[in-house]
């Protein structure tokens, strides 16, 4: 039962409070997906925080936020926490992957 709480309390992704209900919920309309792919194997917590992956990939390549201000709003614990995830994931850092994705502009 402590498991599950701490999976429950770890999915506030993105600072949302979800029930066990919503969080079923989230996990079936997606588990067809699992099913068929390299992540059927997942735990719930995996699929969260490749989530929060993800979505730090979308503000990496779209906003010129802060890697602070990212975590926070994937829901990440801090800017740290983020980066070694992220980095142990994409096999890159975030600085690296926004790096890669930014678009040189000319004046």
């Amino acid at each position: 039962m402590e498991t599950l709480k701490n999976a429950l309390d770890f999915s506030d992704f993105p600072k949302l409070d979800l029930t066990l209900a919503a969080t079923v919920a989230i996990f079936l309309m997606v588990f067809p997906f699992f099913a068929h792919s390299s992540f059927a194997m997942s735990t719930l917590i995996q699929f969260l925080i490749g989530l929060r992956i993800q979505t730090a990939e979308v503000f990496l390549r779209n906003t010129g936020l802060a890697m602070d201000e990212i975590a926070v709003r994937t829901g990440m614990t801090d800017a740290s926490t983020m980066a070694r995830t992220f980095k142990k994931l994409k096999q890159k850092s975030p600085r690296e992957f926004r790096r890669y994705f930014t678009v040189p502009t000319y004046v």
